[in-house]
């Protein structure tokens, strides 16, 4: 089963706007079929180091300023709502990229199934195409 697949993702938007990316909506790759599986592996581990980085990013709630001035109570809402914040955050961005990772994992594996169809049909029509010439 050789050859070569093609895939192509939709970039969600917090990630094209974080990248700087502007006008591009879609990122796409080939691969050699037989890699496909351990690509598929390799996704699944990024997206349990990304989840412990949104662990981390939940985590920094609990801060506490480090003193009582003005820019420490100031400082520590801010860097908070930059972790945490609908909008833009850490959180947010982990969660696009998750997001995104397991739509690339979907793309692999419908990509890796019309490529089995494909290479079963050649191989039918080969076996047929065989026996008529007998």
């Amino acid at each position: 089963m050789a050859g070569q697949v093609n895939i192509t993702a939709p970039l969600p938007a917090a990630l094209a706007s974080a990248s700087g990316a502007g006008e591009v909506s879609s990122a796409g790759f080939q691969i050699d079929i037989e890699a496909v599986p351990a690509l598929r592996e390799r996704l699944l581990i990024a997206i349990e180091h990304l989840r412990e980085a949104g662990s981390s990013a939940e985590e920094l709630t609990d801060l506490s300023a480090p003193g009582d001035d003005p820019a420490s109570t100031a400082a520590v809402p801010e860097f908070v709502g930059r972790a945490t914040d609908p909008a833009g955050s850490l959180a947010t961005t982990v969660a696009a990229a998750v997001s995104a990772l397991h739509d690339v994992i979907a793309r692999l594996d419908r990509a890796a199934v019309r490529h089995q169809a494909m290479d079963e049909g050649q191989s039918d029509l080969r076996t047929t195409s065989t026996h008529h010439s007998e």
